[in-house]
């Protein structure tokens, strides 16, 4: 009988160690993006070309292109103070909070998989409560994509109420072998005080991802 419930508890615990979207976001968690050179093409009410540099500390971001024109000095300098004054790093993996990730599709496989959000320095403009993630797997198991989305309307900062938010990153293997972003879509709908509308769908996409120095040099 012992011996029988000693089985038991084994295959219980086995069962409640395996989940798949657990060991792909632990998988995930090995590759920083910000440890890479690349461009992001932004299509919004304006395109923009950006390139990330890590190896040129203090200046990694730099403006190249604003609607197929390179940036000028005063473009380039009014981003460069921008990013100073925004220059928190959000990590998308960060915000997934682990122990809460459930399945959202029936069967023994499921891809859906949904998260709690949680609190991070970097994402100080939404209260995570207000939030609810999706973070949905490839048929090979790494992570496609992770969704946070509000489930319904609220208000940022008191005067804004916001109607609709969501950013979606979608990820694919570099040849390298490392999970690294492939694109982003940030869609922001609400108002500022009923009179200003605020209305957002910028889409991002990644490419010449390379290593940095430090990354190349491991």
């Amino acid at each position: 009988m012992k011996s029988l419930l000693a089985l038991l508890s084994l295959l219980f615990a086995a069962n409640a160690a395996a989940n798949p979207a657990q060991d792909a976001l632990a998988e995930l968690k090995k590759h920083d993006s910000y440890q890479w050179h690349y461009r992001v093409q932004e299509s919004g009410d304006s395109n923009r070309l950006i390139r990330h540099d890590p190896d040129n500390i203090g200046k990694e971001w730099q403006l190249e292109l604003i609607d197929g024109k390179p940036a000028t000095a005063e473009q380039q300098a009014s981003y460069q103070e921008r990013r100073k004054k925004n220059s928190r790093t959000l990590r998308f993996r960060d915000l997934v909070d682990a122990a809460s990730l459930t399945p959202l599709d029936a069967g023994p496989k499921p891809l859906r998989y949904r998260f709690n959000v949680k609190p991070n320095d970097s994402l100080t403009e939404v209260d995570p409560e207000q939030l609810a993630g999706t973070l949905t797997l490839a048929p090979t198991g790494e992570i496609a994509s992770i969704l946070l989305y509000n489930p319904e309307p609220f208000r940022a900062k008191l005067v804004a109420k916001i109607e609709k938010f969501s950013i979606q990153v979608d990820f694919s293997r570099h040849a390298s072998g490392a999970l690294l972003p492939a694109r982003a879509q940030t869609i922001l709908q609400g108002n500022i005080g009923g009179v200003k509308e605020l209305k957002q769908n910028l889409i991002q996409t990644y490419s010449d991802y390379r290593p940095s120095k430090q990354l190349a040099s491991r």
